[in-house]
């Protein structure tokens, strides 16, 4: 079912209207201005055309539409006995002759309603363009000097409008603010979190007032451009970090590379050598040997000794607290064994890249049986 509260205006308009033919005759008479004349003294048969009527407020009435018609300009009329005035105007309808009568009032009110949507209409424009603008946009700068003319148009009086920007000391728009009065200017800040790096004026250049909806409008924008310049700050960080996490990236990649050269250089040196080398870090832990019976993994004190506990004594703690070289002579079963322990000064250059894993390594042993 049809909503007839949506068609108000319409019906408003058409009850508070008279529409005259070609031949000045009434084709058409709304309610509303019909009782309104009434109520003022004036029939509407005496606008009607008879020999009577002619000669008296018909009369007044058919010379001024004529002039409308010819002139084809809208004038405003007043009838003697009646202090509100009434327009008379062209209705244009398929370029016809039917000259319109209405109230100066409801005309004005009209025109006012459809003033207001073609506001409205523009600052929705404004707002779309502004935000396509930020959106394809990638630089501050070129999205300033872009809006300037958006914004423009989104006020009443383009034509008389300046817009002009002043961000970190530099200044974009169409002229300056300066010399206009501060009644016919809108000044919006512009944030940077939430610290003011600027501003925006907008002026007129002639005496005329602002709308409220107008300077929520620039609120709206200002708003706009310090979430552009933020967003476009925190996406240039991000970019000089990525750029940053993949040079470092690569250069750990180089070195690991290189680690790995040099300790397959330094597997391939241990197993030439016909002594047993190994390998721990500072928890006894065995990281390289060249023996296969001790292996590349395991405790040395269990691996060399059978133990199950470091051992009595051991060098290596000496070794790793002072960093200096240390022996033992461990006695076993049939056998003695001789060992030394030598801080690994080549092994902690290689393997920089593991030291806060390994702390500080140790290059282990040579020895013998007998």
């Amino acid at each position: 079912m049809v909503n007839i509260s949506k068609f108000r205006l319409a019906i408003d308009l058409m009850s508070n209207i008279i529409l005259f033919d070609k031949n000045e005759q009434i084709v058409y008479a709304g309610i509303e201005i019909v009782n309104s004349l009434e109520k003022s003294g004036i029939n509407l048969s005496e606008l009607k055309f008879s020999k009577k009527t002619e000669g008296t407020v018909r009369k007044q009435l058919i010379d001024e539409i004529k002039k409308v018609r010819n002139n084809q300009i809208p004038v405003c009329f007043r009838f003697d006995n009646i202090k509100s005035d009434f327009y008379i105007f062209p209705s244009n309808l398929d370029n016809s002759d039917y000259i319109a009568l209405s109230t100066r009032r409801k005309i004005n009110q009209i025109n006012k309603i459809e003033h207001d949507l073609t506001e409205r209409v523009k600052e929705l424009e404004c707002l779309y363009n502004i935000s396509h603008e930020i959106e394809v946009s990638k630089n501050p700068d070129t999205i300033i000097n872009n809006i300037t003319y958006h914004l423009r148009q989104g006020f009443q009086f383009p034509e008389i409008t300046t817009v002009y920007f002043q961000i970190k000391g530099t200044k974009y728009g169409n002229g300056s603010c300066d010399s206009v009065t501060a009644a016919r200017t809108l000044t919006e800040n512009i944030y940077l979190n939430k610290k003011i790096i600027g501003n925006i004026k907008v002026c007129y250049n002639k005496n005329e007032k602002f709308l409220k909806e107008e300077k929520q409008l620039l609120k709206e924008i200002s708003g706009k451009i310090s979430r552009a310049i933020e967003k476009y700050r925190k996406t240039r960080h991000l970019e000089k970090q990525r750029k940053i996490l993949l040079l470092k990236n690569r250069k750990l990649i180089k070195l690991t590379e290189e680690c790995n050269e040099r300790k397959e250089s330094l597997r391939i040196f241990f197993n030439a050598i016909t002594d047993i080398i190994i390998v721990i870090d500072s928890d006894m832990n065995i990281i390289m040997s060249n023996n296969e019976t001790i292996g590349n993994v395991g405790k040395c004190y269990k691996k060399i000794f059978n133990k199950d506990d470091v051992c009595e004594n051991c060098p290596s703690i000496y070794t790793f607290k002072k960093e200096n070289p240390d022996c033992l002579r461990q006695s076993m079963v049939k056998k003695v064994i001789y060992c030394t322990l030598t801080p690994s000064l080549i092994i902690k250059e290689l393997l920089t890249a593991y030291w806060r894993f390994a702390t500080i390594l140790q290059r282990k042993n040579k020895w013998s049986f007998s």
